[in-house]
């Protein structure tokens, strides 16, 4: 996101202006506009004439920070395809950022990731279990947690699908309560009557005493492992055989929304 630079005001120098002869001799009158020790000058009408100035070369030099990023923009636009991928995404991390813990995961292809999670469950000794992860997200811009979704066939039963959020390591882990409380809302959404259909959603609040260890710290900085091993969610969220008659898999694709909502007391302050 391209930020205004900030618009310095500089008084123009003193200015020679036409006047009445001071003594017959010719001379010309001269009338500072830079206002000398106070900043502006003491005629009202130049007064006047000044700020117009001022205000007209700020109107200038606006335009040209905006001209400059839209040159910027377009310049972006016009990279081969993979070059200019780089704005997308930074826009992206800092939608991330800024959804205040309300995000909405898209699981496009989704035959074909249900037919490689198929494929590893049934090749238990040969591979590991096919499991999908949703780009990680904050509660918060500042002092937020980040989280994550995982979607995969349930092991206990793989005509369901396991729903559940992961805790990761973020930007403000070392000044945040831990473990983490709140309340948290998983759905999927009915697709095919969208506004109106009925989405699939559990809500659970989390904290105080028992809290699961799933909330507890990621794993710090010099660890590999960025990610919450433990997770918290739903065994059997939804069956395979809903999905298509509840509106949830259209167009093969899945929309899954989460909200993490953080306690007041972790809104409010952070760890001394």
């Amino acid at each position: 996101m391209n930020s205004t630079a900030k618009v310095g005001v500089v008084a123009p120098t003193a200015v020679l202006m036409q006047g009445r002869s001071s003594g017959g001799d010719g001379e010309k009158e001269k009338m500072d506009l830079s206002g000398g020790s106070c900043g502006r000058p003491h005629d009202p009408l130049m007064a006047a004439m000044y700020e117009r100035i001022i205000l007209l070369e700020q109107r200038a030099h606006e335009q040209d920070i905006v001209v400059e990023n839209l040159r910027r923009k377009v310049a972006e636009l016009q990279e081969p395809k993979g070059a200019g991928t780089a704005w997308a995404a930074q826009e992206e991390k800092l939608v991330l950022r800024c959804c205040h813990g309300l995000f909405a995961w898209r699981i496009k292809d989704f035959s074909a990731q249900l037919e490689l999670m198929q494929g590893a469950l049934s090749r238990p000794a040969q591979s590991t279990p096919q499991m999908l992860y949703s780009p990680r997200f904050y509660t918060q811009p500042t002092f937020g947690y980040r989280f994550c979704v995982r979607l995969n066939l349930s092991p206990r039963n793989p005509g369901h699908l396991s729903l559940v959020v992961h805790v990761v390591r973020g930007d403000f882990d070392d000044i945040l309560h831990w473990p983490f409380t709140g309340r948290i809302t998983l759905e999927m959404v009915n697709q095919r009557d969208f506004p109106r259909g009925e989405n699939l959603r559990e809500t659970v609040s989390v904290g105080g005493e028992g809290t699961p260890r799933a909330f507890s710290r990621p794993p710090p900085d010099g660890q590999r492992s960025t990610i919450n091993p433990r997770g918290f969610g739903y065994m059997e969220f939804v069956a395979l055989a809903d999905l298509e008659p509840g509106g949830f898999l259209v167009n093969d694709m899945l929309v899954v929304k989460v909200c993490v909502e953080q306690s007041d007391r972790d809104s409010s302050q952070v760890r001394g």
